[in-house]
């Protein structure tokens, strides 16, 4: 029969206007996961497979459907939601967002995982199970890890010899000052289509003047805020923290080169864990960490690699054993000469992708989200000879047991910006005046630009004019200053670094610096 949709061109109308983050198509029919959680099904029902409690097809004009045309609501477990869906030729499967199972459909050879062989979701065969509405039982597994770090993948590279995971985005050429580009990260590099949100180093290559980026979801409007800052001739990288949905897009203010790893994502939920800030490693002699290990090395040779210990370390931090995922502030300190940084777990190939590029005698930090060997640690490769400082700010817990911590990622608001020409998101903490050295201040995050007084806040902070070279530290009020840094910086050279950090009990963060500068606070996400 002639078709009523255009040719090519039909959309599938979806329940209550919401789109669609996942779907999966079948031999005889299609389920997507809608933007809510909600799953909907269409197509062939003989089996129950769409999840409906009969065996009327839907999509079709030729039998009445009991469901709304093309726009059924799957009945989940009470409470639940889904994060993915899965389809075969009868049955269909969903995760839920607590990390169990529920499947529906035809139970042939006991695939539904019930323990019978009894059909769920039609009407014709009673099911010893609700109607769509089982849980398929598991063997007691640790809950999902709801951040996943990556094996690093490039995603980006517009230099002429530029190569990416996939093909896609490399060799591009100079980007123009003034030019925004568009990327897309999700369904690459280790990334599903349907990740919620990206954790990505961007590093920009031979700027030919000093000037700043900006990164955000090209599905929203540009903010004012900055994610990098750079000055001519500097390569710089920095670690963001993204909502991965449609495209990412850059904004270069001068013209440079563009590198783009993706270091992990974050699907519909995540368990992030603050501890500290505090010191795993630190080579300078005289200077020590936490608990007396990783100190005092003396400056890496250019090409080596270190393996640095970060599980089972003990109190105060005690980032248990078992641990995948931590977040780390990596700085090169004092290096001979330009070059980079590459963070991976020791059990696995060291991969195309570095998490720090630093110059010469320029002290250079960035937050690293990093995968853990299966024994706790990681491997620390640098190009060129430096000292190496290594800090942990939190981990991400794959317990079954503790609660699970939502990550929210915003469009980047700025919240402070000392410079007489500052203006932020609610206009408070603008325009102050320089930070006076070794002075504390007190910030108010949360409840501001949309937060909510989540406990973790994902922050970008950069220096501008700082009168001389030395660091800024960020963290709770309600804690004691920590011996960590959070950003290094040179005389004179704008600097940026991400910061997750907690919040005090009434959302405030703390900052301090060694030198006079000009402060600016960019928010990009919480957590709860």
């Amino acid at each position: 029969n002639p078709s009523t949709n255009p040719y090519n061109g039909g959309i599938v109308p979806l329940p209550g206007g919401h789109t669609a983050t996942a779907i999966a198509a079948g031999q005889d029919h299609t389920c997507a996961v809608l933007d809510n959680g909600q799953v909907s099904c269409w197509g062939d029902a003989v089996y129950g497979q769409l999840g409906y409690g009969n065996i009327i097809d839907i999509g079709d004009n030729e039998t009445p459907a009991g469901n709304p045309y093309n726009g059924g609501i799957v009945a989940l477990p009470a409470g639940r939601t889904a994060v993915a869906v899965a389809t075969a030729v009868a049955h269909t499967c969903a995760t839920l967002d607590d990390g169990t199972v529920s499947c529906w459909g035809y139970a042939g050879s006991g695939r539904l995982g019930y323990g019978n062989l009894n059909n769920i979701g039609d009407t014709e065969t009673p099911a010893e199970n609700p109607v769509n509405g089982g849980v398929v039982p598991s063997l007691q597994p640790l809950a999902r890890t709801d951040y996943r770090a990556v094996q690093p993948a490039r995603v980006l590279d517009t230099r002429g010899f530029g190569v990416t995971v996939d093909g896609q985005f490399q060799a591009g050429g100079y980007r123009a000052a003034g030019s925004t580009m568009a990327v897309r990260v999700a369904g690459r590099g280790g990334a599903p289509v349907d990740a919620t949100a990206v954790t990505m180093t961007v590093t920009v290559v031979q700027p030919a003047a000093a000037g700043y980026l900006t990164v955000w979801p090209c599905a929203q409007p540009k903010p004012t805020a900055s994610s990098l800052n750079f000055a001519a001739g500097a390569n710089t990288a920095n670690t963001v923290v993204m909502a991965a949905a449609g495209d990412i897009c850059i904004f270069t203010s001068q013209a440079t080169h563009l590198i783009a790893d993706l270091m992990g994502f974050t699907p519909r939920t995540t368990r992030y864990v603050p501890v500290g800030p505090s010191r795993l490693l630190d080579t300078r002699p005289g200077f020590t960490t936490f608990d007396g290990q990783a100190a005092g090395g003396g400056q890496r040779a250019a090409g080596s690699s270190l393996t640095l210990q970060v599980t089972g370390r003990g109190a105060p931090i005690a980032v248990p054993t078992g641990i995948r995922t931590v977040l780390l502030n990596v700085a090169a300190v004092q290096p001979a000469a330009s070059g980079y940084l590459t963070v991976w777990p020791c059990d696995r190939p060291q991969p195309n992708a570095s998490n720090i590029n630093f110059a010469a005698g320029v002290a250079t930090a960035n937050l690293v989200v990093a995968d853990l060997s299966a024994s706790g640690s990681v491997c620390i490769f640098t190009s060129q000879a430096t000292q190496l400082i290594a800090d942990v700010v939190g981990y991400f817990d794959s317990s079954a047991t503790r609660a699970p911590t939502a990550v929210h990622t915003v469009n980047p608001g700025r919240l402070m910006d000392t410079r007489a020409i500052g203006v932020t998101a609610d206009g408070r903490y603008q325009a102050t005046g320089a930070l006076t050295a070794n002075t504390t201040y007190t910030v108010q995050i949360g409840g501001r630009f949309p937060l909510s007084a989540g406990r973790v806040a994902i922050l970008n902070v950069a220096v501008v004019s700082p009168a001389g070279g030395g660091y800024l530290t960020v963290w709770p009020c309600d804690q004691v200053l920590p011996t960590a840094s959070s950003l290094n910086y040179q005389s004179g050279v704008n600097r940026a670094n991400s910061v997750i950090t907690s919040l005090s009990a009434t959302g405030t963060v703390c900052v301090r610096s060694s030198q006079p500068l000009h402060l600016i606070i960019d928010v990009s996400g919480s957590a709860r």
